[in-house]
């Protein structure tokens, strides 16, 4: 004799309810995860930067010298080829290991600036800058005028951020576009106080970026974190706990102001190898234009 499990019409119609809305959550997640994404050569364990203060009371002011720095060594990582006259890399057993961080501290003074000083990296435009230079150094800059057309003088861009929507398409389009991005955050109840930070990376589950990866020269960590971010007021609260006693961030509540976007691209540089094959190429085919002249000549002459 065959038993079974039989089922009446309205609990057949009771379970493919229920199978439909476990279905229907199953999208819903799916379309709610969220999606992350990373500057390009960046994820979350390599390819950023983060230089950070040393706080010895000539660095306090220079988060936008540190912020800069992380996108220029990004920048030049992405080159074929960086000359050797220009600062670049890590060292290590220098105060700061950053080259790049290391030659901006030795130029400005430690005061409020801005990621301008990315242009002035590139192609030494100093016209932006309220800091005066170091009596010491003076002003250099410029390392990449000589490889730069006239088009790319400013490839660092300031941009105000108003809203989460303006936010979120700014970040989305720099990053599709391989550009690298520096915030601007300004402490809430006064905008007289300001903080700047690298944006390595971003998550959004719906029509707005929900949080952000961060590097922060102000923190007492080496490495990207993870901040929330409202999207009605643009503000993000900095962890406590990773805050020394010197820093302002522990105690303050930062709204996203404004960005700047830098972009990544790659200088038409030959390397010193292949200038010097390039040369010789030229030297080879003017002595034997030489040479051929030579022997035109010695034939009329026998003539």
């Amino acid at each position: 004799m065959v038993t079974g499990v039989y089922f009446t019409p309205s609990t057949c119609k009771f379970i493919r309810r229920v199978f439909f809305v476990i279905i229907l959550g199953g999208l819903a997640l799916t379309s709610t995860r969220a999606e992350v994404v990373f500057v390009s050569g960046v994820n979350a364990g390599s390819g950023w930067y983060d230089t950070n203060k040393v706080w010895d009371g000539t660095d306090y002011n220079l988060c936008w010298a540190a912020a800069s720095s992380n996108v220029l060594q990004w920048w030049q990582d992405r080159q074929t080829y960086v000359p050797s006259n220009i600062p670049n890399g890590v060292s290590v057993g220098y105060t700061y290991e950053s080259d790049i961080f290391r030659t901006i501290y030795g130029n400005f003074p430690n005061i409020y600036g801005n990621c301008q000083v990315i242009n002035w990296w590139l192609v030494g435009n100093r016209t932006f800058y309220n800091p005066s230079p170091s009596s010491s150094t003076g002003w250099s800059g410029g390392y990449w005028t000589n490889y730069l057309n006239d088009s790319q003088t400013s490839l660092a861009q300031w941009y105000e951020i108003s809203n989460s929507t303006t936010f979120s398409n700014r970040v989305v389009s720099a990053l599709q576009h391989d550009f690298a991005i520096t915030l601007w955050l300004q402490y809430s109840p006064n905008t007289n106080v300001a903080h700047y930070v690298t944006l390595w990376g971003y998550e959004m589950t719906s029509n707005y970026i929900d949080s952000i990866w961060i590097s922060d020269s102000d923190d007492m960590y080496s490495g990207l974190v993870k901040y929330n971010i409202d999207p009605f007021t643009l503000s993000l609260n900095l962890d406590p706990s990773m805050y020394g006693t010197e820093s302002l961030n522990a105690i303050q509540n930062f709204k996203i102001g404004g960005l700047y976007t830098v972009e990544g691209l790659l200088v038409a540089i030959p390397e010193p190898e292949t200038g010097m094959l390039i040369l010789c190429g030229i030297a080879i085919l003017f002595i034997i234009g030489r040479l051929r002249g030579k022997l035109a000549s010695d034939k009329v002459s026998h003539l």
